[in-house]
């Protein structure tokens, strides 16, 4: 896919999402989806954030989104890497949201996009010399070391109960239990039949850029996670010396369950001051 440029940047946003709004006084949020996921999964968390007035984008990864199977990540880090400098080449502070899987895509883009360092004097965000990603906020994010792979170090190599992998791609058959747990069974059911199939090939590449170790970073921890543990959420957090988290009795997908939530820690993560909301 051909890098995003500035002119059709906001295009592809609105034609994602539904709209895109330019704000100049705060970063613009890319928001990055997990696994058999898309951007519909956080249809209830842009419109909080962009009524907060942030830019919003959420990418599509083709890794859940295409047959057959992509062969890695690449595709995946590619979208990304290029929404990112889109928005570094207009000016903008980043702040990346990723969840789940999206971790792992989201810290892999990063690697040669520009980073801001907050301790030097502030200065116009339409200043190219102000543009750069800004922060890094993890929802239940898978945060591996280098050499990591999602597929290794969620499930091995053995066959997982739940999972069915045919031709390299994988369905969850107990979704409604892994993932939306925390949901009424009808809400449960309506997010079940939006996932897609996942490249298991894209879930087996491995990490090659620790975004966190050069990025302030923020992690948001789920009580209720039927995917992901939350004793390996905290193991992850504990590996990448994240300090900032915080706490959620949600399961798998916070942002569906409990967006407001999500939406004032992302602006927390933001450097919001919210203790009145």
């Amino acid at each position: 896919m051909p890098p995003l440029s500035s002119q059709n940047f906001g295009q592809m946003a609105h034609h994602v999402l539904g709209g895109y709004r330019t704000n100049t006084t705060r970063p613009t949020i890319i928001l990055v989806h997990g696994g058999w996921q898309g951007p519909s999964s956080f249809s209830l968390l842009v419109p909080r954030l962009e009524k907060a007035g942030y830019s919003v984008f959420a990418p599509t990864l083709p890794s859940a989104a295409t047959k057959p199977a992509l062969p890695s990540f690449d595709e995946d880090v590619k979208i990304v890497h290029n929404a990112l400098q889109s928005v570094v080449d207009t000016g903008k502070e980043v702040i990346v949201v990723m969840h789940s899987y999206g971790a792992v895509v989201g810290c892999e883009a990063l690697r040669g996009v520009k980073v801001k360092d907050l301790t030097e004097p502030r200065q116009s965000h339409d200043d190219l010399e102000a543009a750069g990603v800004v922060k890094l906020v993890f929802l239940c994010g898978m945060v591996l070391p280098v050499g990591g792979s999602t597929w290794k170090a969620e499930k091995g190599n053995d066959p997982v109960p739940g999972f069915e992998c045919v031709d390299n791609l994988i369905t969850i058959t107990d979704a409604p239990n892994r993932f939306y747990n925390d949901l009424p069974p009808h809400s449960a059911a309506y997010w079940t039949s939006k996932m897609r199939a996942q490249s298991r090939l894209a879930y087996s590449s491995q990490l090659t850029y620790a975004a966190y170790h050069h990025i302030p970073s923020s992690y948001l921890i789920c009580t209720r996670d039927h995917a992901l543990p939350p004793k390996v959420q905290e193991r992850m957090v504990a590996m990448a010396g994240i300090e900032e988290t915080e706490r959620v009795e949600a399961g798998h997908l916070p942002h569906i369950s409990q967006p407001g939530f999500v939406e004032r820690f992302v602006r927390k993560s933001a450097g919001e001051f919210l203790s009145m909301l």
